[in-house]
Parts: structure tokens; C-alpha cells; sequence
């Protein structure tokens, strides 16, 4: 009887988590074509090297990505820029003075995020969005946030920028996050976004590998794309690595720009 006790009892174990697997299974997000995950890589700033170095190695493999400029530093590369939209890639919102925190020595008073209020950055996303569109001809739909910051304001007076973001743009995306997104419960206008700056193949690799596991969408956020090391450069060996990897349809990668791929999933949540 003693024994009949304990094989009921691990039977029931052993169903209950062969329960719990199968509805893990088929509630896991459904990406199209029989893609299992979504990948997003990002540049921030506008700066030179995205268009002198990066957009020949991405049309070798043709992958578009997202853009996220400041309208002064397009000015530079202006005939770049457009070469890039024509490419395909996507060009998004990155304010036109990149405030950041006044705990940075090198930010002044009137670029400190502290020193900003809700309707000021409110203003000058509008600004930039304008001056985007008649610099390129389009008017981004995807913003990231400048420094990784969501607050306008310092102390008792801080406040959460999201929502101005919400309002004015299809996603926002976040920076130096630890986590891929989750399509079923991400907040769009907080979209986290990892580093490949300074980064491995290798250790890009296991970050995309653990988000195939799960169904969900990263976000890879860089700056600067050239050969050298540095903190703020996403070097070319990884990135060429990376594309060759993403575009290899055993590896089922659907790599696509942040606007894309959250409108993608936008309308299977409605659905």
C-alpha cells in the first residue's frame, strides 16, 4: 500500500509538470515566418561612424536597423543620412540637445536632465521630430531615451518622462538594461535596451540564445562603430559575427528595427 502511495505521488508530480510545461509552450509569443525570437539592434547619436563605417557592413548583410540621431549631428553626414533611409533602415527620435545627468562633469546646467521640466522636454522632442523631418523627410515614430534616463526634474520635483514619450512615439527604448523583452507584458514607451558596445560575440550570442529560449525580443543599443576597443564601440569583428549570425536561418532570428518589430507585436496583442 506504502508503495502504491508513493507511485501515485510522483505520477502526480510528474503530471502536473508536464502540465505546467505544456501551458508554459503554448502560451510562448508566436513571431512570424516560424521565427522563436526578435532582435533589434540600435545606434545612438548620429555619429560619424555609423555612416562612414556602419552602413556598408549592414547592406553586406542586409540587415536594417534603428537610428536614433540628434538632428545637428545628421547635419554632418547629411547625404549619409539619406543614403540610410533609402537603405531602409529606421531613423528615431534622440532629442536635439541629448541631456543627461549633472552629475556628469562634462554636462552643463542647461543641458542637465535635473534642470529639464516635463513640458520643456515635451518641446523639444516635438523640436527634434521636426527638424528630422525636414532634414530626411521622415518623422520618427521610436525614441531612446539620452543617457538611459526616464526623469525630468531633481529631487521632490523628479517626474517620469514615459508618458510625454507614450503620447509623441510608437516605443521608447531604455539603455544598459539586463533583461530582453518579454512581447506579452513590455511597455512599449520602455522598451529595455541591452549594450553591445565593448562587448563579445560570445557574450552577445548567450544574451540572444537565452532570448530564443523564452520567446522574447532584444534590444542591442551601441554607438560608435570602428576596429578600436572602447567603452562607447561596438566593434566591427563582433558586429560582422553577429549580423552573420542573425541572417543564418537555421539560427531563426528574426532581426528587424525597434519600429518594426513593436508594431509587430502591438497588433498581436490586439488580435
Amino acid at each position: 500500500m506504502i508503495q502504491f502511495h508513493l507511485l501515485l505521488i510522483i505520477l502526480t508530480a510528474f503530471f502536473c509538470n508536464v502540465a505546467v510545461m505544456a501551458k508554459e509552450f503554448s502560451e510562448k509569443f508566436e513571431w512570424p515566418g516560424g521565427y522563436q525570437a526578435g532582435l533589434s539592434l540600435s545606434f545612438d547619436d548620429a555619429r560619424h561612424s555609423q555612416i562612414d563605417t556602419g552602413l556598408a557592413l549592414l547592406d553586406k548583410y542586409d540587415v536594417k536597423v534603428t537610428f536614433y540621431v540628434v538632428p545637428d549631428r545628421v547635419k554632418e553626414r547629411l547625404e549619409g543620412w539619406k543614403q540610410a533611409i533609402a537603405s531602409g533602415h529606421e531613423i528615431g527620435n534622440h532629442t536635439v540637445h541629448h541631456p543627461c545627468t549633472g552629475n556628469f562633469d562634462w554636462v552643463t546646467p542647461d543641458n542637465a536632465i535635473e534642470n529639464y521640466t516635463l513640458k520643456r522636454m515635451r518641446a523639444e522632442l516635438l523640436d527634434s521630430n521636426q527638424q528630422i523631418q525636414e532634414l530626411l523627410g521622415t518623422t520618427p515614430k521610436s525614441f531612446a531615451y539620452t543617457c538611459g534616463r526616464t526623469t525630468v526634474g531633481r529631487g521632490l520635483d523628479n517626474k517620469s518622462y514615459i508618458p510625454v514619450v507614450a503620447e509623441l512615439f510608437t516605443s521608447g527604448r531604455d539603455w544598459q538594461s539586463e533583461s530582453a523583452n518579454n512581447p506579452e507584458k513590455v511597455d512599449m514607451a520602455h522598451v529595455l535596451g541591452i549594450k553591445m558596445d565593448d562587448m563579445s560575440f560570445e557574450d552577445i550570442k548567450a544574451i540572444i540564445e537565452e532570448t530564443r529560449k523564452k520567446g522574447h525580443w532584444v534590444v542591442l543599443a551601441g554607438h560608435e562603430i570602428g576596429q578600436d576597443d572602447g567603452a562607447y564601440t561596438t566593434r566591427t569583428s563582433m558586429l560582422e559575427m553577429l549580423l552573420s549570425y542573425a541572417q543564418d536561418q537555421k539560427n531563426k532570428i528574426w532581426i528587424a528595427p525597434v519600429g518594426t518589430i513593436s508594431q509587430y507585436i502591438r497588433n498581436k496583442r490586439k488580435n
